[in-house]
């Protein structure tokens, strides 16, 4: 039994040096940011609406290619040599899909 006793102080002291060593350390305190005001939450909205703005314009600027790139091969025009602008082309494509002519 004294045992017993004597193995159960050597665990209180133990815990007892373990939390006084846990209370002798400085305590972290949870780094939390300040919350955004108004006008910052509406410039990061702004600042994505216009990086979405660029986002669907780049895109749709490449459909438009890839677009006018399928219609030209599924009428079989090809490109025209000396042709730098493609207007000629261009012209041949609306004269195939009976579109008026531009000036």
């Amino acid at each position: 039994m004294n045992d017993r006793n004597e193995e159960m102080s050597g665990r209180q002291y133990d815990a007892a040096e373990v939390s006084a060593e846990a209370s002798s350390k400085p305590k972290k305190t949870p780094s939390r940011r300040k919350p955004k005001t108004p006008r910052e939450r509406l410039a990061d909205v702004m600042r994505q609406q216009e990086t979405l703005k660029q986002q669907v314009a780049a895109q749709r600027s490449r459909e438009c290619v890839e677009i006018v790139e399928a219609l030209y091969e599924l009428h079989g025009i090809e490109a025209i040599t000396g042709d730098v602008g493609e207007g000629q082309r261009l012209s041949r494509l609306r004269d195939a899909l009976s579109l008026p002519a531009t000036e």
